[in-house]
C-alpha cells in the first residue's frame, strides 16, 4: 500500500512497567517491588521524593551483563478522579503523563517517545475498514436484524454507519485496485 512503511515496531515487542504493577508502592503501602521479566530484566521499584519533594519511584534495573539498560527515577504526577486523585508516571523523555512506560533504547520511555504502535494502527485501510464492519456487525443479530433489547433508534444509527462504512470500503477497494483489472470490467 503507498504511503504506509511495512513494518513497525509495536507495543507487545518490549518490556513494559504498568501503573497497576507498582500502585501499591506509588500509594506509599509498600516500601519496594521487585519484578522480573521473560528477558531476564529484573526491575526493583522503590518510593523516594525529589529536591523538591515531589514523589518519585526510583527504578533499578538489574539485566545481563553486557546490556544497555539504565536505572531511572520516574516522576509521579497526581491527576484528579471522581473518587480523590490517582497517580500517573511522568515520561523521562517527553514529560506526558502516562499509565505504561516501556523500555527502549535501554531507557524508560512512554510510547510515543519509543516510536511504539498499536496492532490497529499498522493495518492498512482496507483492513481497517474490515474491522469497523466486523465491530458494528456484532452489534446486531443474524442478517443484520435489530436485537431484542435494542432502540430503533439505535437500531437505526448503526444501520446507517454499516451502510457508510461499506461504501467507503468500496470506494477504497476500487481505488487500491489496479488499472488494467479496472478497464477490463469496465469493457462491454
Amino acid at each position: 500500500m503507498p504511503g504506509r512503511p511495512r513494518y513497525h515496531l509495536m507495543v507487545g515487542q518490549f518490556p513494559r512497567l504498568d501503573l497497576s504493577d507498582v500502585r501499591e508502592v506509588a500509594h506509599g503501602r509498600a516500601a519496594a517491588v521487585s519484578m522480573t521479566w521473560k528477558s531476564g530484566i529484573v526491575v526493583r521499584v522503590e518510593p523516594r521524593n525529589d529536591a523538591l519533594l515531589r514523589r518519585c519511584l526510583r527504578l533499578d534495573v538489574q539485566a545481563p551483563a553486557n546490556s544497555c539498560y539504565r536505572s531511572a527515577e520516574v516522576r509521579l504526577r497526581r491527576r484528579p478522579c471522581p473518587r480523590g486523585e490517582r497517580y500517573a508516571f511522568q515520561c523521562p523523555g517527553c514529560e506526558r503523563v502516562c499509565e505504561t512506560l516501556f523500555i527502549r533504547w535501554g531507557l524508560f520511555r512512554c510510547r510515543i517517545c519509543a516510536k511504539l504502535r498499536y496492532q490497529s494502527q499498522a493495518r492498512d485501510p482496507l483492513s481497517r475498514q474490515h474491522d469497523a464492519i466486523a465491530r458494528l456487525r456484532r452489534k446486531l443479530d443474524a442478517d443484520d436484524e435489530k436485537p431484542k433489547l435494542m432502540r430503533w433508534r439505535t437500531y437505526e444509527a448503526i444501520l446507517t454507519e454499516l451502510h457508510a462504512r461499506q461504501q467507503r470500503l468500496d470506494s477504497t477497494w476500487l481505488s487500491y485496485m489496479p488499472k488494467r483489472l479496472l478497464r477490463t470490467l469496465i469493457r462491454p
